[in-house]
Parts: structure tokens; sequence; C-alpha cells
């Protein structure tokens, strides 16, 4: 009998906790992932009243004013200061050749990371359709300068996408699942 009121008491002590925190933050939050398509009409304004942004942008991305990703988040945000924008970034497929807006990671050409039908002479995997061919994305993946692909990835990404834009929150890493999308070696 002890054990259940302390039980129902820590319940009502947490729910009371709670209520506070939800009080403070206003809803609904608006959101939206600007992935597809072109991206460059975008302006601050577009997105400022938004509370988070994935914003499909790469190396080299301006929208039609001129505005890198950092300038983009930076107008924003002094429209919104609570915006949170994020740049969108997919790891587990490339285009081969990769393409401009894929970076032209070709390291990924050159290593081989690609997932492949049978290791290690096997083809490319297609998936998603357009030419994309899915990455390995374990870390089971040759070494590139003492890499696997994913810790180079990460650097890479880091030091292309939120080392120069200061103003964005971090990266939105699409297609990670709980089992791989394609049959691969």
């Amino acid at each position: 009998m002890t054990r259940h009121f302390l039980f129902s008491a820590l319940l009502v002590a947490t729910a009371f906790a709670h209520i506070h925190t939800a009080a403070a933050q206003t809803f609904p939050q608006l959101g939206a992932t600007l992935i597809g398509g072109n991206t460059t009409g975008l302006t601050p304004a577009h997105v400022a009243p938004l509370g988070v942004l994935a914003l499909g942008a790469y190396v080299g991305w301006k929208n039609n004013q001129g505005l890198d990703p950092n300038q983009f988040a930076a107008q924003a945000k002094a429209l919104n200061p609570n915006l949170r924008i994020f740049i969108y970034t997919i790891i587990e497929a490339e285009t081969n050749p990769p393409s401009t807006m894929a970076e032209k990671d070709l390291e990924i050409a050159s290593e081989p990371w690609w997932a492949l039908t049978s290791w290690p002479d096997g083809s490319r995997v297609a998936t998603g359709g357009s030419g994309h061919y899915a990455v390995n994305i374990t870390t089971n993946t040759r070494l590139l300068d003492g890499q696997s692909y994913p810790k180079w990835r990460a650097g890479r990404d880091f030091s292309s996408l939120l080392g120069p834009n200061l103003s964005v929150a971090g990266l939105y890493i699409d297609n990670f699942n709980y089992q791989p999308p394609v049959t691969a070696d």
C-alpha cells in the first residue's frame, strides 16, 4: 500500500513539473522540410514564421538574392530569433559520377565505398532512381586517410556545411533506416 502511494505521489509531482514546461511553450510549432526541387527562390521572410526548417542546401548553394546558407539563416533568424535552421543531407546514396549538388564527392567515386551486389567485384546497387547508388554507410569500409566512410562523411559535412555556416543549428541527416533499404554486400 505504501509503495502504491509513493508511486502515485511521484506521478503527481512529475505531472505538475511538466505543466510549467508545457505552459511556457507556444503551440503549434510550425516547421518545413524544403529539400526537393529548386530552393533558391526562398527568402528569409518566407521561412521566418517557422519554428524549424530543414533546408536543402549544398556546397555553393545561394538563393536568388545571392545569400549563402549562413547569410540566409542569419537574416531569417534576425526576423525570428527562435527559428532553428538545419541543412539537409543524405548520406546513403550518391550519383555516379557524383553530381554538382552532391558536392562533387570524388572520394566516393575513387574509394570502394559503394554498396555492391557482391564483394569485392559486384556491381553498384541502384537506389532511389535517377542514377543514385547506395553507399556503404557502415564502418566496415576501406579507409581513406585513416577514415571509414562514416567518419570521412561526418568530417566533410562538418567542414563544408557547418563550419562556414555558423548561423545554422546543425545537420538533418536523412535515410538512417532500421534496416537497409536495398540488399547489398
